[in-house]
C-alpha cells in the first residue's frame, strides 16, 4: 500500500523539471543538532545516515528552512534568515538557473512521512496510507507559505546577481 500511496506521490511531481537539475551527494538533515560552527563559519557536518545520491536543490531548500525557522519544531520562517542562507551558500556553490527555479518545490523535504514511522502506525492499527495520504494534502498549507517566500527571496538574488554581472 505504501508503494502505491508513493508511486501516486511522484506521478504528479514535475519529471520534466527534474531531468535538468545537478545531481549530487545530499547530505538532507542538515539542522542546528547536525552542524557545528566555530563563530559564522561551519567546521563540521553531523550524521550521515540519509547520505543519498539527489538534487543539490535538496540540501539547500532543507537548510534554508531549518535555519531559517524561528524556533525548532516551527514553520514560520525568517525571510532575512532565508536569504542569507541563500546567498552564502551562493558564494560557495553557484547553483544553475534550473536548480535556482526549482528550490521553492524541495521545501517541504524536511518533514516527509518516514517508513520506520509508518510501519509503527501499521503495528498500532492505523492506516499508514491515510497518514500518508493525509500528509500530502497538507503540503500546500503547511510549506506553500514558505515555498512562495523562497520563491521571492531566489528572485530577488537572482536580480542582485544580475545587477552585479553587468
Amino acid at each position: 500500500m505504501l508503494r502505491q500511496c508513493h508511486a501516486e506521490s511522484v506521478s504528479r511531481f514535475p519529471r520534466d523539471e527534474l531531468k535538468s537539475l545537478t545531481r549530487a551527494w545530499v547530505h538532507s538533515d542538515y539542522h542546528g543538532r547536525n552542524v557545528l560552527f566555530e563563530g559564522a563559519r561551519m567546521t563540521c557536518l553531523l550524521d550521515f545516515d540519509p547520505l543519498h545520491l539527489g538534487f543539490v536543490v535538496e540540501d539547500v531548500a532543507i537548510g534554508m528552512v531549518m535555519f531559517g525557522r524561528v524556533a525548532r519544531g516551527s514553520l514560520d520562517v525568517r525571510e532575512e534568515a532565508l536569504r542569507l542562507f541563500l546567498r552564502n551558500y551562493l558564494t560557495v556553490n553557484p547553483l544553475s538557473a534550473a536548480d535556482l527555479a526549482a528550490l521553492h518545490l524541495f521545501v517541504w523535504l524536511p518533514e516527509p512521512p518516514f517508513l520506520p514511522h509508518c510501519e509503527l502506525l501499521e503495528r498500532d492499527g492505523q492506516d499508514p496510507v491515510a497518514y500518508v495520504r493525509d500528509w500530502m494534502s497538507q503540503i500546500p498549507t503547511r510549506w506553500g507559505p514558505i515555498a512562495s517566500l523562497v520563491r521571492t527571496v531566489v528572485a530577488e538574488e537572482v536580480r542582485t546577481q544580475e545587477k552585479h554581472e553587468l
